[in-house]
């Protein structure tokens, strides 16, 4: 059933490729209307199964990288925020440089959104999908 659940997420995410072109980088100063000042150096884990987390790390002010535990890879990209969206545009995976240009197993560009709560962010599709904030 977690898998299910985890597959759904991931398809959902891809998804949202070419639905939000993003901009980046360029963060909006309307973010400040919800609340968010800053989202660098926080990290959001989502726990796939018990004690097993995705996460979502957010450097400096408009790179962020993407953990997916499943595929035990980081994907490298850029991201803004838009009122409480945050929109993330995945750039380029760890294992990238392993594979030649053009190979199916080389990340694609995928462009999604998520919506921050004061304690969370999560999948405006999928409710279940829920990133919290982790506590270096």
């Amino acid at each position: 059933m977690m898998f299910l659940i985890r597959l759904s997420a991931i398809l959902i995410l891809i998804s949202f490729k070419g639905v939000n072109q993003v901009s980046i980088p360029g963060n909006n100063q309307e973010n400040k209307k919800c609340g968010i000042t800053t989202l660098e150096g926080t990290k959001w884990t989502f726990e796939v199964v018990d004690g097993i987390m995705d996460y979502i790390r957010f450097e400096a002010k408009d790179s962020v990288i993407v953990y997916s535990c499943e595929l035990d890879e980081k994907v490298f990209g850029v991201y803004r925020i838009e009122n409480d969206t945050i929109f993330i545009q995945t750039i380029r995976g760890q294992y990238d440089n392993e594979f030649p240009e053009g190979s199916r197993h080389r990340h694609k560009k995928i462009n999604y959104q998520l919506l921050y709560k004061s304690d969370s962010i999560c999948s405006p599709v999928n409710t279940m999908i829920k990133y919290y904030k982790s506590v270096k």
